[in-house]
């Protein structure tokens, strides 16, 4: 995800004649940084060792609170009790 921030700066000169000139500066900040500190990996185990989601930390140079929600998503594998249990965010 990426986020767009424009900013309009005018400025106004004028001599002692009265004669004005304005001029319009656009800036565009794009942000296109990516957020997390520490992804986890993928990672394959038994089904006895499915290990409890891992702590995720994220910053941003555009956003000084930046949430992490975790979803789990089971989905069945070809054999019982096998499933794929990808990681997703949003920010």
């Amino acid at each position: 995800m990426s986020g767009l921030l424009h900013i309009d700066t005018y400025r106004i000169a004028i001599d002692n004649c009265g004669n004005a000139t304005t001029h319009v500066q656009k800036v565009t900040v794009e942000d296109t940084t990516p957020v997390f500190d520490n992804k986890p990996s993928d990672i394959t185990v038994e089904c006895d060792a499915v290990p409890v989601a891992e702590v995720v930390t994220a910053q941003d140079n555009c956003d000084l609170d930046v949430d992490v929600t975790y979803n789990e998503i089971k989905t069945d594998g070809s054999c019982p009790d096998s499933y794929t249990d990808p990681y997703t965010d949003c920010y």
